[in-house]
């Protein structure tokens, strides 16, 4: 640990000049998991929909960090209705290289 309980910095990465970047990722539902009705004490409604299909938004995040200037970047993709696998998460990297490496 570094000085005042912060991690120390990567000696690798500042060697190489190299440009550290953290990527994550979240689904979004856009249903209500809470459902009110105006059913009596005692006799509650019965409120379908339990297979139904969900409406969902997918977002992806990466949060970069500059190996010169040490300045933060933030870029992030959303997918609605659908999940990003492997090969999309590769691939917004690969668009964001670029920005992230200033090409």
């Amino acid at each position: 640990m570094g000085s005042r309980g912060r991690a120390e910095d990567s000696k690798k990465a500042s060697e190489e000049q190299a440009q550290l970047v953290l990527i994550d990722d979240t689904c979004l539902f856009l249903n209500l998991l809470v459902r009110r009705s105006w059913a009596r004490r005692g006799r509650p409604a019965v409120i379908g929909g339990g297979g139904e299909h969900r409406n969902k938004v997918s977002v992806i995040g990466a949060v970069s960090v500059s190996p010169r200037t040490r300045r933060l970047g933030f870029s992030f993709y959303t997918r609605a209705d659908g999940f990003f696998g492997a090969a999309e998460v590769v691939g917004s990297c690969g668009t964001c290289s670029g920005r992230w490496w200033g090409r």
